[in-house]
């Protein structure tokens, strides 16, 4: 793409500049309508347009200049998954009420059982996350009061499906192998 004679390439591909100006029209009719559209940080909003533009080369190239190259890839994946509480469900570490925290594992036993896979693992909990013994699968409760399915690729955890209500749902994304590889 030239954009003057003489002045050699554009250092933007064509197809970053498209997707910056659909996100700039969707922005725009959000505050039209008054809808929020958040301030993001620059961080949220590099892993926002990556997951719009669903595009390798120009996720790599946000990648590359993100401030954390390595967990880009992951929260991209997230955005894609759950939206904007995809990334702060990988990132974020809470801790709920005990109240909360005793009726998961008690769903989580229950549902381990209503799969069909006999007794529940030892369930290791850290906060907001319950990891199921050696079977590479972590529940996490986001503070919106949803769970997010999570499974372990070797490198660390990657969201395996979109967030749900149910601890039993949440529990059967993946370990029914519905999940994408990060």
């Amino acid at each position: 793409m030239r954009l003057l004679p003489g002045y050699g390439e554009s250092p933007v591909a064509a197809a970053a500049i498209a997707v910056l100006a659909a996100d700039a029209a969707d922005r725009a009719r959000s505050l039209l309508a008054d809808a929020p559209v958040g301030e993001p940080d620059q961080w949220t909003d590099v892993v926002r347009l990556a997951a719009r533009a669903d595009r390798d080369d120009l996720t790599g190239r946000a990648g590359r200049a993100a401030a954390r190259p390595v967990d880009f890839t992951r929260a991209v994946h997230a955005w894609k998954l759950a939206g904007k509480t995809g990334p702060a469900a990988l990132e974020d570490a809470w801790t709920p009420p005990r109240e909360a925290s005793a009726r998961a594992r008690v769903e989580i036993d229950d549902a381990w059982r209503d799969v069909g896979l006999g007794e529940p693992p030892e369930v290791r909990v850290w906060r907001n996350r319950w990891t199921l013994g050696d079977h590479g699968v972590q529940l996490r409760l986001g503070q919106d009061g949803l769970w997010y399915p999570f499974s372990a690729d070797g490198k660390g955890w990657a969201l395996a499906g979109p967030p749900v209500q149910d601890v039993a749902e949440a529990l059967a994304e993946p370990l029914d192998g519905g999940r994408d590889e990060v």
